[in-house]
């Protein structure tokens, strides 16, 4: 059985062809939820870097092709299941692929045009979406500026995260920060709640480095084009004669993420939470580890958003909006996410929220 969806119009967009733009079904109509859904008509969502690799098909073969993206948005409960518990019709919500508590369902088949689409626990580029109750999120503070509050579903507990939670650095210290896309943002917001002696981000895109040095004044650049051993130089000139305490990655490229043991000391750390592409090995000389250098993964930043909400809030409320870094961020209707898609890859943006 299926949802007619008379009181709004269900585009959704999705991935159909490996590095193609999304296809766009209009009007499509969801089947029934199941005991653990949440039926969400969905306001603001955003765009991750993991969705990119996904739509170049860089994460290998793709067996649910075709099928619904999006892992992050906010938006209002029409519906749940007959088992979930924890929010109910009315609620506004965040969404998020960070499992909190709550059922899961099982992946959906949809039919639209004689043929199928698949649909795992969230997706959010749609207007209406079926949700697993473990990936949405009944907030407690009503402040919020709406149209931020997705960036609480991925980009913020994990570019924050991983320095508060994961990596937990001393205070006047330096870091290193490679690839400054929208968890990297957010990784330069948490380095910067530890009063950091100096941060060096290290990019390539020439549109970042102009929008990086007129808003953030207190960091310096290094092109990233650079052979690794210049970067070191730069690193030492700058860190007067050292190289840095603690190395971040947020790039995901292989090559970048090999380098960065060569930019800390020999008690420093390198953690990252980027994705490399599929197949891709980091290469790492074991005597470094042996000197005592310390390689580190993030999994969403150590975050459990339901236990972590108040801390959540304070970085998006007191820290985010109240600084440059909200300048970092360009808004999209839903229609336009194709475009939106594109700016991120030509780094002509940092990070694109859809409005639908």
């Amino acid at each position: 059985m299926c949802i007619k969806n008379n009181f709004m119009k269900n585009n959704a967009f999705f991935l159909k062809t490996i590095k193609k733009p999304l296809a766009k079904a209009k009007n499509l109509k969801l089947p029934s939820p199941g005991p653990y859904h949440v039926m969400v008509k969905i306001i603001y969502s955003g765009i991750c870097g993991s969705q990119l690799k996904e739509i170049d098909g860089k994460r290998g073969h793709d067996k649910y092709i075709p099928h619904l993206l999006g892992h992050e948005g906010f938006g209002k409960v029409i519906r749940t299941g007959s088992r979930v518990k924890k929010i109910k019709k009315d609620d506004f919500v965040l969404l998020s692929w960070i499992k909190g508590k709550g059922g899961q369902e099982k992946n959906l088949k949809i039919k639209y045009n004689k043929k199928k689409i698949n649909s795992g626990p969230i997706t959010t580029f749609s207007n209406l979406s079926l949700i697993s109750e473990n990936r949405c999120f009944k907030l407690s503070n009503k402040s919020y500026q709406k149209k931020f509050i997705p960036l609480l579903g991925c980009s913020l507990p994990t570019g924050v995260g991983l320095v508060y939670k994961d990596l937990k650095p001393k205070k006047n210290k330096s870091f290193v920060v490679s690839g400054i896309g929208a968890v990297g943002i957010f990784s330069l917001l948490g380095i910067m709640f530890f009063k950091p002696r100096n941060i060096i981000v290290l990019e390539t895109n020439i549109y970042k480095m102009k929008f990086l040095k007129k808003y953030l004044k207190n960091i310096k650049i290094i092109s990233a084009t650079y052979s690794k051993k210049k970067i070191i130089e730069k690193i030492k000139l700058i860190n007067e004669g050292d190289l840095a305490d603690y190395a971040i990655d947020c790039s995901g490229d292989i090559q970048a993420m090999n380098n960065c043991i060569d930019y800390i000391k020999n008690n420093g750390k390198f953690i990252f939470a980027s994705h490399p592409d599929q197949n891709k090995k980091l290469q790492i000389n074991p005597h470094e580890l042996i000197k005592g250098k310390k390689i580190m993964g993030s999994w969403g930043g150590g975050f459990k958003i339901e236990r972590d909400e108040k801390i959540l809030n304070y970085f998006l409320q007191n820290v985010f909006l109240k600084s440059n870094f909200r300048k970092f961020i360009k808004c999209y209707k839903l229609n336009n996410i194709n475009q939106a898609i594109y700016d991120i890859k030509k780094g002509k943006i940092f990070k694109a929220l859809l409005i639908h």
